[in-house]
């Protein structure tokens, strides 16, 4: 019995500790890095929690390791990653944001925008093409989102009886919804990742139509986006390295890689 306390006493040891070794052979503190399971494609992928890419991820890796800063990943789904920015004993951590979104991704952000994003409606290329000059003119259709997300601009429509409102857990199963037609539907989405999804579920685009959303929803910056309690220090050479990286080209390469 002994023994077998050891054991379990050792493994809690090492476990907790992982992170303040990490921590330390650095000399700084492990930010921690929030990811959205399967939904922020192509902004951060992973693979069952291994291979960590995307564009946000690709960036923030980069920049953390030239300012020697330890990243600590944590997978989390959609609602679950956002439970957890909103506890009070989560701290110190980084992901992305934008003024537009809600609260805490949206709290304190950095200065130095990371990638333009507009959406747009994805639908069956059997319908017309649909004209959107405001958030009325999408009455009468049925509309998909991704489960979580919110869009303020269409908050009225939305929860109103003109349209009737799915949520989908995974852009393949939206993509789906769309291309049977049965019932005819729209997608709302960030145009960005409608394109990068559709190539990498290898659906062709001959298949759908796409309308812009501008006029309802206006493009937007994503950025940067900490915890209260991550130094200003900190969040200024983030900022400072991505500002270069602008300059240097290596943004766009970023960009470029995951654009299709």
């Amino acid at each position: 019995m002994r023994l077998l306390q050891r054991i379990i006493w050792g493994a809690w040891v090492l476990l907790t500790a992982a992170p303040q070794a990490l921590a330390s052979d650095s000399g700084a503190t492990a930010l921690n890095y929030y990811v959205a399971r399967q939904q922020s494609r192509p902004f951060q992928i992973e693979d069952n929690g291994h291979n960590q890419r995307g564009l946000v991820t690709d960036l923030l890796k980069t920049i953390a390791a030239r300012l020697q800063q330890p990243l600590q990943f944590h997978i989390l789904p959609f609602r679950r990653y956002l439970q957890t920015l909103k506890q009070q004993d989560t701290g110190y951590w980084i992901t992305y944001g934008a003024p537009q979104w809600s609260e805490p991704q949206s709290l304190r952000l950095g200065k130095e925008s990371i990638i333009s994003i507009s959406h747009s409606l994805l639908y069956s290329a059997h319908r017309p093409e649909l004209q959107v000059r405001s958030a009325s003119d999408l009455c009468g259709h049925n509309i998909l989102t991704l489960d979580g997300f919110y869009y303020p601009a269409l908050d009225g429509v939305l929860d109103s009886d003109c349209v009737k409102h799915y949520q989908v857990h995974t852009h393949k199963a939206a993509f789906l919804f769309v291309e049977r037609d049965i019932p005819p539907a729209l997608f709302i989405e960030m145009t960005y990742r409608i394109r990068y999804n559709l190539a990498q579920e290898k659906f062709s685009p001959a298949h759908f139509r796409l309308t812009d959303l501008s006029a309802v929803i206006p493009p937007y910056d994503l950025y940067f986006s900490y915890s209260a309690d991550v130094p200003q220090q900190l969040i200024d050479g983030i900022d400072a390295e991505l500002k270069q990286m602008k300059a240097r080209g290596e943004l766009q390469a970023i960009i470029d890689r995951y654009q299709n």
